[in-house]
């Protein structure tokens, strides 16, 4: 409980800031600071686990292919059978910082991976933390057929990616 309780107040404190920064008029183009280094931070309990970093697409198309700077941070607590993640990115459409919070249903707890989903009317997304390689990977499907991958890497690796695509 404790855990979820630091979430929710990571969250409000995010939308605090940016509430700030729009009320003071800061800049058209915000700066982006993301989670440092070329892979994410992964947290693993027997009970908890947690990552903070960048989603980088694997995949043309797909929600992570449209947000490339980002950042965020999940945690799973086994007993809730819940994960939520906040999510901050750059909408490259308006250039407006956007936060946006998830909550994924555990499908499956194991000592080798964590599994969560989160479906709606047209797409079904799933988390996978790998708690042997440490790794957290996602899926989109879409109902109509798509199917987009997405890996959790460090800030380095959000950045050169973001570059490297028009």
């Amino acid at each position: 409980m404790e855990r979820s309780l630091r979430h929710v107040q990571r969250v409000l404190l995010a939308t605090v800031l940016l509430s700030a920064g729009i009320a003071l008029g800061c800049s058209q183009q915000p700066s982006v600071s993301l989670p440092w280094g070329d892979s994410s931070q992964f947290h693993d309990d027997e009970d908890y686990v947690s990552a903070l970093g960048s989603w980088v697409s694997d995949s043309d198309g797909g929600i992570f292919s449209d947000i490339r700077l980002n950042t965020a941070d999940i945690s799973c607590i086994r007993s809730q059978a819940l994960c939520n993640e906040a999510r901050a990115y750059v909408n490259e459409r308006s250039g407006n910082l956007l936060v946006q919070t998830f909550q994924y249903e555990i499908k499956n707890w194991t000592t080798q991976e964590v599994v969560a989903g989160l479906a709606n009317p047209t797409a079904r997304f799933e988390l996978r933390f790998d708690r042997v390689r440490k790794l957290v990977t996602a899926t989109q499907s879409e109902i109509a057929g798509t199917t987009a991958y997405a890996h959790l890497g460090g800030g380095e690796e959000a950045m050169a990616a973001s570059r490297r695509r028009p």
